[in-house]
């Protein structure tokens, strides 16, 4: 792709120089704004079309409001988040309507809202918050209503190219994520032999297990503690980390996100929800239950609600690298969506994993089942890792492209 033959100052710091023939402007030039209905105001407990809220859709009604492509702005909470809507809809008041003015391309205002990352113009609060005021007021740029017509027909085709490899890539992580599953689950419950005797476990989804193993409870051969429940007025500035549901991550502990209380609180009252180095960690609430990470550092740290710290009762019995991949399997996944409470909210606790009852293979088994899942588990999350870096850098030029085209770095001619 060229550039334009002249460019000038646009006067926009983000937007730097744009083609000679380019106006500056504001957004206000482009479209009006307005705000949806109050949500008690709209009838969405029945009907065929969305009722849309600044997250998405809060319910459906009999009597769509809008009836026309168009753009809606999270006002509230994910403010500034774009949706480009082509069905007749309603729309709560925490989002803002674009009415476009005549002689512009909608196409055209949606990439350069994309370019232009609202997010930045929200209110740095617990509750993000971004007004129309603040939204037309932002300077922009204007290009003849043609060009905007031709960078909306060009980037309709690139980024619906790019958005199909993303798509395609997802669909293969999923498919690797499932292997992996699968993989473990075979290899948990009927081992590496496929000529040992079999006998019923007695469980229909488990089906057969080698007729050496034991079935029975996971808590003969595993030592499991949840966290206490802290209040938030507890936590502190700095003093003795508290390992939350939020750091335990399929990639390992992430203290990205801190929480602290102090550290002669911990010492008063908590030592015993230390966590060693060495523990399983499990995430026991929301959606992201079940994730396992194992807990490396020296540094003291303890639990909260809703994790748990796991390691073997007896490493002479049962070796505890065993532990992480039983946690993943069918095995122990359906039994804990069996027992678990809170359909909003899924959680359980020791008193679930108490009722778990798992295969146990003699020790010779459990070290070389390890060896092997440790082997072909860390080849797919090596290849799981590769394509969800694709996809990043996917989006990124995605990103890339909307941007230098809709601010005029890269001319669209009619022949791309």
């Amino acid at each position: 792709m060229k550039r334009y033959d002249t460019y000038k100052d646009s006067g926009v710091e983000w937007i730097g120089e744009i083609p000679t023939n380019w106006k500056k402007g504001r957004l206000k030039n482009y479209f009006n704004l307005s705000s949806g209905k109050n949500p008690s105001d709209l009838d969405k407990e029945f009907g065929q079309f969305p009722v849309y809220g600044s997250n998405g859709i809060i319910g459906y009604t009999n009597n769509p409001d809008l009836n026309k492509e168009t753009i809606l702005i999270g006002r509230v909470g994910s403010s500034g988040e774009l949706n480009l809507n082509k069905f007749p809809c309603s729309v709560s008041d925490n989002c803002l309507v674009v009415e476009l003015k005549e002689n512009h391309s909608l196409m055209f205002v949606y990439y350069l809202l994309i370019k232009t990352e609202l997010k930045n113009y929200t209110t740095k609060t617990s509750q993000p918050l971004i007004t129309g005021s603040t939204i037309r007021e932002i300077d922009t740029i204007i290009p003849p209503l043609s060009e905007q017509q031709q960078i909306v027909s060009f980037l309709d085709t690139k980024t619906s190219l790019i958005d199909s490899l993303i798509e395609k890539t997802q669909r293969k992580i999923e498919l690797l994520k499932e292997k992996r599953t699968s993989l473990i689950n075979e290899v948990v419950t009927k081992g590496l032999n496929p000529n040992v005797e079999m006998k019923d476990s007695g469980v229909e989804w488990i089906g057969e297990i080698p007729s050496h193993w034991l079935f029975t409870k996971f808590n003969r051969f595993v030592f499991f503690q949840e966290g206490p429940g802290l209040r938030t007025f507890q936590f502190t500035d700095e003093g003795t980390k508290v390992i939350c549901v939020t750091n335990i991550t399929e990639k390992g502990i992430d203290f990205t996100y801190k929480k602290f209380i102090s550290t002669d609180e911990y010492f008063e009252k908590y030592q015993h929800f230390t966590v060693e180095k060495g523990d399983y960690l499990l995430s026991s609430s929301g959606n992201s239950w079940g994730k396992v990470s194992e807990y490396h550092d020296d540094e003291k740290v303890m639990l909260n609600t809703s994790t748990i710290r796991l390691n073997t009762l007896d490493s002479s019995i049962y070796n505890k690298s065993l532990i992480p991949h039983i946690l993943k399997s069918e095995v122990v996944r359906k039994q804990l969506e069996i027992l678990m409470t809170g359909s909003c909210q899924p959680n359980f606790g020791p008193s679930h994993l108490n009722q778990l009852v798992i295969p146990i293979p003699p020790l010779s088994e459990q070290q070389q089942i390890i060896e092997y899942l440790d082997e072909q588990t860390e080849l797919i999350d090596k290849t799981v890792s590769i394509e969800e870096k694709r996809i990043e850098l996917l989006k990124e030029y995605r990103q890339s492209l909307i941007s230098e085209v809709v601010t005029g770095k890269l001319k669209v001619t009619t022949d791309e």
